[in-house]
Formats: C-alpha cells, structure tokens, sequence
C-alpha cells in the first residue's frame, strides 16, 4: 500500500504506514502525533510522572475526546480495482484533519491516522480494538463515553444497494434483497427488513460506538433509493420537508444502528467527500422513514426566518428596512439563495472557515452550519437578488 499522503506529519505517516504494511514504527512518532493532536484540542501534551509513554498518550486522546472518538476506515483495494488509491487518500486528508484515532503496529494510539481493512470483518475488528485501547478501566459497569467512537467514516466504492469494505470491492455490507429493483416505491413508509450482513456489522461495532454515532458513507450513491438510475433531481432536489431514499442502504443501516444514531450517505455519484448531493438518516434527520437533504440541517428553518426579517436581506429585497411586505415570498426567495450558497461552498478544493465543509458537514454539522450560516452573512449579496416586480 502506498504511504500516507504528503500533507502528513512526518510523525503520523510513520506510525500509518507502520498500521498498514504491519512494520513497527517508533515511539518517538507516536508521541509526536498524539501530542499534535492534543494540542489541537486544546489538551494539555505533557504526559504524568511515573505512567508509561502508551499510558500518556492515551490519557492524551481520552482528554482531547471527551464525548468520543472519530475513527477513519477505508477499503485497501487491490490492483484490479479502479480508483483504488482514491479512498486511501480521502481517508488519510479526513483523519488529518479530523483528528481520527487508530491503533499503530506497536500497539499505541495515533491521532490523525486512517485505518485500512481488506475485508469488512475487519471493520468491526479494529473499532473494538480502539475501544479497548482506549478504556481505562475494563471492569467499570459504565462504559466512559471518552472511550467509544462518535463518529465512524467509512471510505469505499458505493451503491444504493451497499458498499464494498473487501479488498476486491466485493459488495458484502449490502442492504436486504427486500428493498431490490421495484419492490419499492419511493413513497413507501413501511418499516423495512434489515440484511444479516447490516446485522451482523451493527453488532461487530456494537459498544465501542456511542448510542448517538454518526456513520459518515463517504461512498457512491449509497444515499439512493434502489432501483431508481441516478437522475437530475438526485443532485438539485432540496424540497423542505422531503424526505428520500428509504429504500437505500444508508436508510437500513441508520435503522439498524438505533433510534439515536445517525448515517450520512451521498445520492450520487461524485468526488469522494466534496459533494453535496448528500442526506442524512436517522437521529439528526429527526427520525422517521427516509432521509433529508443535509442542506436542512445547516440552514434550519429557524435561521432562515430570522434571516428573512433582518435589515440586509429587507434592503436587498425591498429596499427598506423591513419588516417584510410578504414573509412567505420572501422565505422562498432567501431559502433558494442559501441552497446556492450551499451548493457553491462544497467542492474540490473549497473551505469556508478553513474547513472542507463536505466532510465538516458529516462530522459535525453543527460546526458545519455555524461556518455557514457566518459566510452567508458576509456573501448574501453574491446569491440573494429582488424579486421581479
């Protein structure tokens, strides 16, 4: 396998590339990672006297990551497979910059390290050997939530019926054969069958994650109901309220997780974590059958409204100061601007506040919104016009 990409830290790619080609890597690298990432957390690096460096440096991670970890997974594809080594390096720029915990070759904890797998047993595999890196205590009757993983992203060739976490690309994380071509419409709000592989993957995971985990698809089309072709409307639908893709493998595998959990998946097909054709299940769509577009969640209702009545946007309107002539014209025509703006920030290369809001917006959203809804504000004028009179 190739080594972690250039942007690394000398310290990490060492200990990444230890985790991947099974070659020890040294210590001093390990504590440099962890340190650095400590040190992005506002976490004190400075290990206790008398504990040793691996307990330090968990103790790091632990202090850094109060309400969990994120862990970063991509299938290690052969050869054979096309855009093999795209996933590896998506992976390795997300747990940079994310922060995402493994396990090294020597046994310790890295920060900032993606994790390949060449079969999806080994998913499950890895998650609980992080976990157990992690915990303090392994007879406590609470597990700490320090400990468990927050967010899991998985980097994989994707479908609408699953994704493939096998060196081969071989599709066995898949969604049951209920949901196959035209067995469903899209309308269908019955509660759905779970497959045994999505069985057998929610219970591999099952403790080391936490109740309220995001799963983030960083896949093809994973987000797509089965048996409908990818269409225009998979790339632009943004209808409030509207929710989609019930009969994918992102809406079976959110279902599986549990009521609190929360999967992130694509529509379409696309650049690997910059796309926005993206919807969210579970949890954080608010529960239900289907998913919403992401774009609800980082322009709630609540914000657009407010938006509505605020001086700038009434001057650019109306030209006045408000209030509003027609609060329910205006709140198209604001919406319709945001969703521009939602789409003009996510893409190769784009960051607003520093942050490639594609990913940002699958492991923390609210950060995500937060740095959205500020850069509206300063570049409304580039996407809201008056209406026509």
């Amino acid at each position: 396998m190739p080594q972690a990409n250039q942007q690394n830290r000398a310290a990490t790619a060492a200990q990444a590339a230890g985790q991947r080609n099974g070659a020890g890597a040294a210590n001093a690298a390990a504590d440099s990672a962890a340190s650095s990432a400590a040190q992005r957390s506002g976490a004190a690096a400075t290990g206790q006297a008398g504990t040793s460096p691996g307990a330090d440096r968990r103790q790091q991670v632990l202090d850094a990551n109060p309400n969990g970890v994120v862990v970063a997974i991509y299938a290690a594809y052969n050869a054979r497979v096309s855009d093999g080594a795209e996933f590896q390096r998506r992976a390795d720029e997300y747990a940079q910059l994310q922060g995402a915990v493994g396990v090294g070759a020597d046994g310790q904890l890295v920060t900032g390290m993606a994790v390949a797998v060449t079969t999806l047993s080994q998913v499950g595999e890895r998650v609980q050997a992080i976990h157990r890196a992690l915990l303090t205590d392994t007879s406590a009757a609470q597990v700490p939530r320090n400990s468990q993983v927050r967010a899991l992203a998985l980097f994989a060739h994707g479908e609408p019926m699953g994704i493939g976490m096998e060196a081969n690309n071989a599709f066995t994380l898949r969604a049951t054969n209920d949901r196959a071509r035209g067995e469903r419409a899209n309308t269908d709000t019955a509660a759905p069958t779970t497959s045994d592989s999505v069985t057998t993957f929610v219970q591999g995971i099952t403790g080391a994650v936490t109740n309220d985990v995001r799963v983030q698809l960083f896949s093809c089309s994973a987000a797509r109901d089965q048996g409908q072709a990818e269409a225009y409307e998979d790339w632009v639908s943004h209808a409030e309220g509207e929710r989609r893709g019930q009969n994918s493998f992102a809406s079976e595998l959110a279902g599986a997780l549990g009521t609190d959990a929360s999967v992130y998946a694509h529509t379409t097909t696309g650049h690997t974590t910059e796309n926005y054709a993206s919807r969210v299940f579970g949890a954080d769509a608010g529960g239900g059958q289907g998913g919403i577009q992401i774009f609800e969640v980082l322009y709630p209702r609540s914000f657009i409204e407010a938006q509505v009545q605020t001086p700038a946007v009434q001057q650019i309107l109306h030209r006045t100061d408000g209030p509003s002539p027609d609060p329910a014209a205006d709140y198209g025509h604001v919406r319709t601007a945001m969703w521009n703006h939602y789409r003009a920030s996510i893409g190769p290369g784009r960051t607003v506040g520093g942050r490639p809001i594609g990913q940002e917006m699958m492991v923390n959203p609210s950060n995500a919104s937060a740095l959205l809804q500020a850069d509206w504000a300063t570049r409304m004028r580039e996407f809201l016009r008056a209406p026509r009179r």
